[in-house]
């Protein structure tokens, strides 16, 4: 038969074909052991007491550093909350002196339009200012003069009023 299967495939195809129904037995090489082993419930491991009571001290310890450090956080909170609003406050006047200057300038120059989008942008951040609510009627007239489409807009910021 050859070579292949040290003599295996011989054995294989050699065999008798079984028998229908029938039960019967391959011999193996090698015994199979039995294990009976019995399992039963070990009791469960004591945790030492020590480590119990260091785990609750350490939790409580922990716990109260936080609960004396809660002021001092809450204190620190507001104070960079109150710094934040002081930027944003700063941000805004000087974003209302820009447009200002950049509204005059654009008067100035012939740009009505411009000077126009300019002081709608500034009475965004300042919307009480009388001197811009004076040069934004004045702007707005100018345009109403030439344009009918910005009458509509003097007539919504005189309501405003």
């Amino acid at each position: 038969m050859g070579y292949m299967g040290f003599g295996m495939q011989r054995w294989v195809y050699s065999r008798n074909p079984k028998k229908p129904f029938v039960k019967g037995r391959i011999p193996s090489f090698s015994t199979t052991d039995s294990y009976d082993r019995k399992f039963k419930l070990q009791p469960s491991k004591q945790y030492d007491s020590f480590y119990i009571i260091i785990s609750i001290l350490l939790i409580s310890l922990f716990f109260s550093v936080i609960y004396s450090k809660k002021d001092a956080f809450l204190i620190h909170s507001n104070e960079v909350n109150n710094q934040k609003k002081e930027i944003f406050k700063y941000r805004d006047k000087e974003a209302f002196i820009f447009l200002m200057k950049s509204g005059k300038h654009r008067l100035e120059s012939g740009n009505i339009i411009g000077a126009y989008y300019e002081f709608k942008l500034a009475n965004n951040i300042k919307p009480n200012d009388a001197y811009l609510k004076q040069i934004t009627i004045e702007t707005l007239s100018i345009l109403c003069s030439r344009n009918e489409k910005y009458c509509k807009e003097l007539d919504v910021f005189m309501k405003k009023e």
